[in-house]
């Protein structure tokens, strides 16, 4: 039945990808915001620290930008749709994608997301008479940005590899990958609808949702029913989560779904806020990543590092809040964590 969902999802995407088309016929990126001295610094010392990039280069990344102000209103929502808006946004990575079916994707110009939490928990909960429906994947978490940007800096993880998101809501983390290069990028999420505005997103940014080369497709899975990742058993070279460690019942399953996903030799990228969600999340989660595995070796945290969010708010504060209020640049400034583990 959820593959009969995404189908019918799939059909839809055409019909969002004119209207986007109609209503945004300008270049996305005519706004580019300013970079501050303060932050170009940080980039350029990221880029040197992980990409091995000569720090005295004059143009290194530059990070992904939300422009929130800037958002188009696609639909208020209908009978089997979310309320969907436009929002143009912005990325470079630090070399190229290398030759592939996905080369000519060199940014992600716009993503197609709910115009806030509020109006997708009211459609939610009327429209579809569901007042227990999770509105969360409405947001870009920075946690979601701050791995964007790290996959930035070192675009050659994920270039030429399988690619698996999980818990990825509107997919910005895959959806980066697909367009660095990778060979092919999954999203997972339990929300089909939090899938239907990421595939929309990959086909207005013209990222393939085949299955060949360079292609990105979403496929529904929720951590406490593994059955819905046996399809994708051992086939993971790169994991990526960001924000999943905010319930402590659901740790040991999000555990569970990254060992049987990866096989000898993935990496696992996961982003979490420097100040626990859940306290004490990221220890249960190095625990439960052990606690199934017949030699240590095999499951480990290889590091553990701490970064501000890359992320440049423009010195004339544009990009501080949302048009319903909602206070997106403090949420933007919240540090993080990366955790690396090696399978």
């Amino acid at each position: 039945m959820a593959h009969g969902v995404l189908h019918q999802f799939a059909s839809q995407i055409k019909n969002t990808r004119t209207i986007l088309h109609k209503r945004r016929e300008r270049d996305i990126l005519t706004k580019a915001p300013m970079k501050t001295p303060s932050f170009a610094s940080t980039m350029t010392a990221f880029a040197s620290k992980f990409s091995k990039m000569d720090p005295t280069a004059p143009l290194p990344p530059k990070p992904f930008v939300l422009n929130i102000e800037a958002a188009t209103l696609l639909t208020e929502g209908t009978l089997t749709l979310p309320p969907m808006s436009s929002v143009p946004c912005s990325f470079s990575s630090v070399s190229p994608p290398p030759k592939t079916a996905s080369s000519e994707i060199r940014t992600i110009r716009e993503i197609v997301m709910p115009p806030n939490v509020d109006s997708l928990y009211e459609w939610y909960a009327t429209t579809q008479s569901n007042p227990d429906a999770d509105a969360s994947w409405a947001v870009l978490w920075p946690t979601a940005v701050s791995l964007t940007n790290r996959l930035l800096l070192e675009p050659t993880l994920v270039q030429g590899r399988t690619v698996i998101e999980l818990g990825s809501g509107l997919g910005l983390c895959g959806l980066a990958a697909a367009s660095l290069g990778a060979k092919s990028v999954v999203l997972t999420d339990r929300d089909p609808f939090a899938l239907h505005c990421a595939l929309s997103t990959a086909a207005v940014n013209k990222i393939p949702t085949d299955n060949g080369d360079g292609s990105i497709r979403g496929a529904i899975l929720d951590w406490k029913d593994s059955s819905g990742a046996d399809g994708l058993t051992g086939s993971a070279d790169v994991i990526l989560a960001s924000d999943v460690l905010y319930d402590s019942e659901a740790i040991e399953a999000f555990a569970g779904v990254c060992r049987r996903i990866a096989h000898d030799g993935t990496i696992l990228l996961v982003t979490d806020p420097k100040t626990e969600r859940c306290e004490g999340a990221r220890e249960s989660f190095r625990k439960a990543m052990h606690s199934k595995s017949n030699n240590d070796d095999i499951s480990k945290q290889e590091e553990v590092e701490l970064e501000d969010l890359p992320i440049d708010m423009g010195s004339d504060g544009i990009f501080f809040s949302t048009p319903d209020g909602k206070d997106h640049g403090r949420r933007m400034k919240e540090p993080t964590v990366l955790l690396r583990y090696k399978f």
